[in-house]
């Protein structure tokens, strides 16, 4: 029941996989990873370790192996120093010998189906592509895409030999298809411990499947940015062979952001940012795609609630601004972004995080300046929206101060829920933005902006 139900669940996420095409009863396939690490032996010689593994814990169902020590659940197939597998073939071969030995062990009631492979074995380094990311994961996809053995033979970035890309056969997506499998109902963090301790235990098996989920994926989200990046992909035409599983896996991060976690959704946030910047032309087709549409209607206090993301959005609406379209699509975004933003500058909620990372009301005003810049000079109903916002949320803290107790200097309790901690951020960034930009200045003023600082400043 268990291995039906895991190829069932994978089949949703990699319904090519070999093993769907054949005649096996899938109760009785079990799936494996393969894994590579190359370190230093004697005299500091390369030495590459090969083992295996059950994708399956034996915990049970819910629990991968990927969150338990290694110790327990690596099987060693091979050990061998560089001057055994210096040769273009000589890796292959084991690999291939790993492969027959599989289909030997396997009996009429248990078939052994490899999955993927990982590790850290040698990495590619294309030449600008030299950063410390696997960047075999991403430059494996091209494997898939271009129908050959290996990059060598696409002749991308000159050699690239294949046995280095043996040890990256796993997709992205399958990892963020898994991730969204645990069916996660709100911030598993926030979940109190239970008091039975097999329930407990439970429980922290979890949290290190969701953190190790979590971590996976914002790392080969940028992997992936990586490879766009590189000159080679670049000029070898191949970049839509990444912005085709890219832009899957961003709609992914984006539909459920309390499921990939909020620190992922930064993330996902941050490389469509990138994106535009490299070329704003991009924005009415991410538009269509439903990216950025999928962005602006996650955009929550929920959603909000981290140091990563509250940096990240304004950036993205800058980006957004670049183009023609940008500012209606703003405007006319439910969701109301940047209306969202200063209402989160004096919520009660956010004054614990504002008041100990201050740096991010700047990032704020900043980006936010960079929206109203990134349009032609002159008045504009996106100006003219940033004033309202501002005006909004003072005449909410005035409405709300209302109800604040009189105060006297004995009484040492706060009664106006940090009222001087939220206006503390909030006129840095109401501050930031009217001294750089002239035509806002000129409509805050117009619309009376001032009389409403003189109120704030005698609130009790």
């Amino acid at each position: 029941m268990m291995l039906g139900a895991f190829w069932q669940t994978y089949q949703a996420t990699n319904p090519g996989h070999p093993v769907f095409s054949t005649p096996f009863d899938l109760k009785g396939c079990v799936p494996i990873f393969l894994h590579g690490d190359e370190g230093r032996g004697l005299a500091r010689r390369p030495f590459m370790v090969l083992s295996w593994q059950t994708v399956i814990s034996h915990h049970g169902p819910g629990v991968c192996n990927d969150s338990t020590h290694s110790f327990t659940t690596r099987f060693l197939f091979s050990a061998i120093s560089a001057s055994l597998y210096d040769g273009d073939r000589s890796l292959d071969d084991l690999l291939d010998e790993f492969a027959t030995e599989l289909i030997d062990i396997a009996g009429i009631r248990l078939r052994i189906v490899c999955i993927g492979a990982k590790g850290v074995g040698k990495p590619i380094k294309f030449r600008s592509l030299a950063e410390a990311y696997d960047t075999g994961l991403v430059i494996a996809w091209l494997e898939d895409d271009l129908h050959v053995e290996s990059v060598a033979f696409a002749n991308l970035a000159g050699k690239a030999f294949s046995r280095e890309l043996k040890l990256y056969k796993y997709r992205p997506k399958f990892h963020l298809g898994t991730h969204l499998a645990l069916d996660l109902e709100g911030e598993i963090y926030d979940v109190e411990p239970p008091s039975d301790d097999n329930e407990r235990r439970r429980l922290w098996t979890t949290l290190e499947e969701v953190t190790a989920r979590r971590r996976l994926c914002r790392q080969l989200l940028k992997n992936i940015q990586t490879a766009l990046q590189c000159s080679e992909v670049l000029q070898a035409g191949l970049a839509h062979v990444f912005q085709g599983p890219l832009m899957d896996a961003l709609k992914t991060a984006l539909k459920e952001p309390q499921k990939v976690g909020v620190s992922l959704f930064g993330t996902a946030i941050d490389i469509v940012s990138s994106i535009i910047q490299d070329d704003p032309s991009r924005v009415p087709q991410m538009i269509e795609s439903g990216v950025l549409p999928g962005i602006l209607a996650a955009l929550n206090k929920e959603t909000l609630r981290s140091a990563e993301c509250l940096s990240f959005v304004p950036g993205v609406l800058a980006s957004i601004a670049l183009h023609a379209v940008g500012e209606d699509f703003l405007l006319n975004s439910p969701s109301k972004p940047i209306q969202l933003l200063t209402e989160i500058l004096v919520d009660t909620n956010y004054a614990p995080l504002l008041h100990s990372q201050p740096e991010i009301a700047q990032i704020m005003s900043t980006q936010v300046d960079k929206v109203l810049r990134n349009r032609p000079s002159g008045p504009s109903k996106l100006t003219e929206h940033v004033v309202e916002c501002m005006l909004s949320a003072m005449r909410g803290v005035i409405e709300e101060a209302k109800a604040y107790p009189d105060w006297t200097p004995l009484d040492l309790q706060d009664h106006t829920q940090y009222l001087a901690d939220r206006l503390a951020p909030f006129s840095r960034f109401c501050w930031s933005i009217l001294q750089t930009n002239e035509q806002t200045l000129k409509a805050f003023l117009e619309k009376k902006g001032l009389a409403l600082v003189r109120q704030l400043q005698e609130l009790p």
